[in-house]
């Protein structure tokens, strides 16, 4: 919808986000309100308490509405936009990986929740599942969108990874308490073939250290409760093993990613973590047909527009079998 007004943005993903894209278009200004609306709110669960259980209800609450905003933007507004080529970072694969990503986070904290609450096994396991799939399908978004990296994608798989071997570990653990011996050592076979899928996302730097001490804690347990479990079947209760499928992989070359999105990682300090972000978050500059001053939403920088949307990381929180760690938050800030 034409106007005469300009409405200049920056991308806030991709490799061009400090190029800016000036519409003569309302939905493409709606599309951007929204876009920073998400953020809010994810924002928010971010600033929540999730020390306490209701702390990490209201905070999946508030991912979980962060999501339905962008399904909107996705569902309802981008088909209205009528534009040849939208922007990278608001196309339909880049808004459902996000959407996806954002939901897995939410489904973490419902998760971590029944850890805490000292939920059953099975049920701790049927949650994990859950999270695995949404990492999974927001990693296959991702590898269809141009504006998502491949240290994103990295992320995203090694959290499915993660969440595969948490939810065969529960299971595991399950199936020793009915006194299925069998399953419970098969299981914890997939478990630890899912864990080490998870730690080789982490060649070449691209996952957070906290990701990676998860999945190495997560490992050296499983392969504990692993030997005594083999040691009991074979010694006493004799049980025939189940054969499970290997856990899901993402089909990701992401070496042709990287080819054809270079990164550069090595300009980063060496104290400073690798973990996805939005390094050049989206940005309002001006609504040409309009005066006014910009808002203040942030710590000052150094130009007159304003960030409204950068991926930021959480602390990490720790359970005794797998860590919450590196949750992705959008988060506004001025530039």
């Amino acid at each position: 919808m034409q106007i005469g007004a300009d409405f200049t943005w920056y991308p806030a993903l991709g490799y061009h986000t400090e190029h800016p894209l000036v519409q003569n278009n309302l939905k493409y200004e709606l599309m951007n309100i929204l876009f920073n609306l998400a953020a809010l709110y994810s924002q928010l669960a971010v600033a929540s308490n999730r020390g306490t259980t209701e702390g990490l209800k209201t905070a999946a609450s508030w991912f979980s509405q962060a999501a339905g905003v962008l399904t909107h933007m996705k569902n309802e507004v981008l088909p209205e936009l009528r534009m040849a080529n939208p922007p990278d970072d608001m196309d339909e694969a880049t808004l459902e990986s996000l959407t996806q990503l954002l939901l897995a986070q939410s489904q973490e904290y419902f998760w971590l929740k029944a850890v805490m609450d000292g939920y059953k096994d099975a049920s701790i396991a049927k949650l994990a599942a859950h999270v695995s799939d949404l990492y999974n399908l927001a990693g296959e978004a991702a590898i269809r969108s141009s504006a998502v990296s491949s240290a994103w994608i990295h992320h995203m798989s090694a959290k499915h990874h993660h969440f595969a071997a948490a939810a065969q570990y529960r299971a595991a653990c399950d199936c020793l308490e009915k006194r299925k011996y069998g399953e419970e050592v098969a299981r914890l076979i997939d478990a630890v073939a899912c864990v080490n899928d998870g730690l080789r996302e982490s060649k070449g730097g691209y996952l957070n250290k906290a990701v990676v001490e998860d999945l190495q804690g997560l490992k050296k347990r499983v392969e504990e409760d692993l030997k005594r479990a083999e040691k009991d079947n074979d010694v006493i209760y004799l049980r025939e093993l189940l054969i499970f499928q290997p856990c899901q992989r993402l089909v990701a070359d992401i070496r042709f990613l990287q080819r054809l999105y270079p990164r550069n990682l090595s300009s980063r300090s060496s104290t400073e973590p690798t973990w996805p972000w939005l390094e050049s978050p989206r940005r309002w500059l001006s609504h040409t047909s309009f005066s006014g001053t910009t808002p203040s939403l942030g710590p000052p920088s150094s130009t007159s527009s304003f960030h409204l949307l950068s991926m930021l990381p959480c602390p990490s929180m720790k359970n005794d079998v797998i860590g919450l760690s590196t949750t992705i938050s959008l988060q506004n800030s001025k530039p």
